[in-house]
């Protein structure tokens, strides 16, 4: 198969013009088949964590089905806002009718992943509206990414 990559689905699962979502090794990972090539990213979208596999792929771009932030297959750089992170890009080999995944081997330009803790969360009264702070994390160094405000 190949060192580091994991067989994740069938060719035949994933029709041309197509994705699916599959979870390797605890991530979430959209595959994409343009025009009988097959390209994967995250699954979670960058902007509020849409299910990418559930949106649109026209050519090479994913349309998240939320709101509409668009990502590059091959790149899993953005092409539409509202998201500004791109999404993790995996390597992808074929063996025979096997699509198979690099996960440890992820491609350079993936984001650094972050831990979020929940700090406070509003309701606000008389709608469904609700509003969240979060303190960020990287995971990669330790430090703390949370913005200061100074009076």
């Amino acid at each position: 198969m190949g060192e580091g990559f994991i067989r994740v689905a069938n060719t035949t699962d994933i029709p041309p013009s197509k994705m699916k979502e599959v979870q390797v090794e605890g991530e979430n990972v959209c595959i994409a088949n343009v025009d009988g090539k097959y390209y994967a990213i995250g699954s979670i979208c960058t902007h509020e964590g849409g299910p990418l596999a559930d949106g649109t792929l026209d050519g090479y771009e994913v349309e998240c089905p939320w709101h509409n932030s668009r990502f590059d297959v091959r790149t899993g750089e953005v092409t539409s806002p509202p998201a500004n992170e791109p999404e993790p890009v995996y390597e992808v080999k074929i063996d025979g009718d096997y699509i198979l995944i690099k996960v440890k081997g992820r491609i350079e330009s993936s984001p650094p992943q972050f831990e979020l803790e929940l700090l406070e969360k509003i309701k606000v009264e008389g709608t469904d509206v609700m509003s969240f702070k979060f303190s960020k994390q990287s995971n990669e160094l330790g430090e703390d990414k949370t913005p200061s405000v100074s009076d």
